[in-house]
């Protein structure tokens, strides 16, 4: 893994999580099949679910986050994962949303 660019993918989304969530944030990490799983859960809203499939496109946001700073949900994450080989995927929980960073090592 290239700390040089995981550091800041994981940071970017740290920093956006506190924006939207009304509540504690969680960290956690697994390895699992020779992959790294870094999770980040927020107890927010969680995102429209229609958002989820397009929430790492180039600049995305959901309508709701139009009027807060910020240039789309960690796109960061995605790139770092999809260029070691690995995925991002974003899902809303009973408790708001998560985003993991899933990559082999």
């Amino acid at each position: 893994m290239d700390a040089g660019w995981i550091r800041p993918a994981i940071s970017n989304h740290v920093d956006n999580a506190p924006r939207h969530s009304h509540g504690d944030i969680h960290i956690s990490a697994a390895t699992h099949d020779g992959n790294l799983g870094l999770t980040i859960a927020d107890e927010g809203p969680g995102c429209p679910a229609d958002f989820l499939p397009t929430a790492f496109g180039r600049f995305a946001r959901a309508e709701a986050s139009y009027t807060s700073p910020g240039s789309g949900l960690g796109l960061g994450l995605a790139f770092v994962a999809a260029s070691h080989g690995g995925s991002a995927p974003a899902e809303n929980t009973e408790h708001g949303d998560a985003v993991t960073l899933d990559i082999p090592f």
